[in-house]
C-alpha cells in the first residue's frame, strides 16, 4: 500500500536534509559559526530543491549529493585528516554518484577545488580517476556482459517500483528472466 511517490518524496527529503547539514559544514569551516547558521535556512529554502523535492526525478539527489561530495573532499583531503586510504574513499563515492547522475563536469570542477584549497594534487587526481575509472568500468562491464544493456535509471522493468525492490533484495532478480544471484 506504500505509493512509490512518497518513497521518492521521503528520500528527496531525506537527501536535502544531509545537504543542507554539508552546506553548513562547509560555510562552518571557511567563514565561521554565525555564517554558517546563515546557510541553513538558505539551502533550505533553495528554489530549486523546492520545486523539484516532490518529483520522483534524481535532480534534489544530485543538487543535494554535489555539496556532500565537496564537503566530504574538504575533510577528508584536511591536512589533518588526508591519508592515501581517505583519497581513494573519496574517490570511490565519486565514481558511484558518476554512475547516479550525469556529472561529468564535476569532474575537473573537483580538481580546480583541490588546487584552489591546496588539496595534495597527485591523490587528488588520483581520487578522481579512480571515480572515473569506477564509472567507465561499470559501462565497460555492462556492455560484455551478456543479456545486459544501458538504459535510463527510471526505466520500468515491468513492475511496480516497489516489486522491483523486493526483487532485488529477496531474490536478486534485477532483470527480466535473468537471475544474478540466488539465495537460499
Amino acid at each position: 500500500f506504500i505509493n512509490p511517490y512518497y518513497i521518492w518524496l521521503i528520500l528527496n527529503m531525506g537527501i536535502w536534509g544531509i545537504g543542507v547539514w554539508a552546506l553548513y559544514l562547509l560555510a562552518k569551516k571557511h567563514f565561521g559559526g554565525r555564517t554558517a547558521l546563515f546557510t541553513i535556512p538558505m539551502m533550505a529554502s533553495a528554489q530549486g530543491l523546492i520545486h523539484y523535492v516532490a518529483q520522483p526525478k534524481m535532480y534534489t539527489f544530485a543538487i543535494s549529493i554535489i555539496i556532500c561530495l565537496i564537503a566530504l573532499q574538504q575533510y577528508l583531503f584536511d591536512e589533518k585528516n588526508f591519508s592515501r586510504g581517505s583519497a581513494l574513499l573519496f574517490g570511490a563515492a565519486f565514481g558511484l554518484f558518476l554512475l547516479c547522475y550525469e556529472a561529468h563536469p564535476w569532474i575537473p570542477v573537483l580538481l580546480v577545488i583541490a588546487f584552489v584549497c591546496r588539496f595534495n594534487l597527485k591523490w587528488s587526481f588520483i581520487s578522481v580517476a579512480f571515480g572515473v575509472v569506477i564509472w567507465q568500468g561499470f559501462l565497460l562491464l555492462c556492455s560484455l556482459l551478456p543479456h545486459l544493456g544501458i538504459g535510463p535509471a527510471l526505466t520500468p522493468m515491468g513492475k511496480h517500483p516497489l516489486d522491483n525492490i523486493k526483487d532485488l533484495l529477496f531474490g536478486l532478480q534485477v532483470l527480466k528472466g535473468v537471475r544474478l544471484f540466488a539465495i537460499t
